[in-house]
């Protein structure tokens, strides 16, 4: 475990010497799991993983906002958390929904749309260096990529 903690202290530390050199105006680094986020006021979203039964906690803490988020998982379906949180009324919306992985990516985003129909695609995010770099150190450590729906809607 030492020689783990000695490896990422020193990578935390050339990632923060990269970061004093250019200017953190010009880099985000997933090492310090900040998010490049233009929107500004995301109130809530929603996660969809639908080959889980739980999801697990997202780094809103990195957005420099508290927005509220639920969940589609394998326990949890598109048409209970609709219903649920009265989707049917566009201020009740998520103005976002970030898939988990790509697996079947068109009939999740199929199904997702039949409650949200105003969703366009903002952005893939894939696993960054420090992500792969701690893959390997612990495969358990999941790499995941995380697909971005805008909802019209709210944001336009």
């Amino acid at each position: 475990q030492f020689r783990i903690a000695v490896i990422a202290d020193t990578v935390f530390a050339i990632f923060r010497a990269i970061k004093a050199r250019i200017g953190p105006s010009n880099c985000c680094f997933a090492i310090e799991i900040k998010l490049c986020c233009p929107f500004k006021d995301i109130k809530y979203f929603v996660v969809e993983d639908v080959s889980n039964s739980i999801v697990r906690f997202p780094p809103v803490y990195y957005t420099g906002q508290w927005p509220r988020y639920d969940a589609i998982t394998s326990e949890i379906g598109y048409s209970a958390l609709a219903s649920g949180k009265d989707w049917s009324k566009t201020e009740n919306q998520p103005r976002f929904v970030l898939f988990i992985q790509e697996e079947n990516l068109q009939t999740r985003l199929d199904s997702v749309m039949k409650y949200l129909p105003e969703l366009v695609y903002e952005t893939k995010v894939n696993p960054s260096m420090m992500d792969r770099i701690i893959h390997r150190i612990n495969p358990v450590n999941a790499n995941e990529k995380i697909i971005i729906y805008r909802n019209k809607a709210l944001i336009p």
